[in-house]
């Protein structure tokens, strides 16, 4: 009886430790994927937490321009989307790269998070449309085809 107790408590031990052990590798793993870079998309040229947003916005004063922003997260899907089928249009790119500056705001980082708590941004993806001077013009969330971001586009910048 007592072999078995201790033969048991062992086998318990050994199985807790696996489980542990297991689970950390599972989350290091996980946190050592996530990528600090953007994702290139072809069309739309956006500046990201590469270059900080205060300078950015700065920027955009400088060179008289207005701008977007975009709050996204590598897990939304409907941001995945914005990408594929917006952004990468090639008439909204045009346009925008050559009227527009856009700003990409990661909110699974440090300064993202900062930002997106700046602007009480709860959902995703929020984009953000600003004047020249850096007035906030206009709000919007949720995904949107790309006949609907060229509303967008109207709408805040006529």
């Amino acid at each position: 009886m007592k072999k078995s107790f201790v033969f048991l408590t062992t086998l318990i031990t050994v199985v807790n430790l696996s489980v542990s052990a297991q689970s950390d590798s599972i989350s290091f793993e996980a946190d050592s994927s996530i990528d600090s870079s953007l994702v290139h998309i072809p069309g739309v040229s956006f500046y990201d937490l590469e270059f900080a947003y205060s300078e950015f916005a700065e920027f955009a004063k400088m060179v008289d321009k207005p701008y977007f922003v975009d709050f996204y997260a590598t897990w939304c899907a409907p941001c995945k989307l914005m990408d594929e089928l917006v952004y990468s249009d090639p008439e909204i790119a045009d346009h925008v790269n050559a009227n527009l500056l856009a700003y990409k705001v990661n909110v699974e980082f440090f300064d993202g998070m900062d930002i997106s708590e700046t602007y009480n941004v709860k959902q995703y993806p929020t984009i953000l449309f600003f004047n020249s001077d850096g007035k906030m013009v206009g709000r919007e969330s949720g995904l949107y085809s790309a006949d609907g971001f060229r509303g967008l586009l109207k709408k805040y910048f006529p």
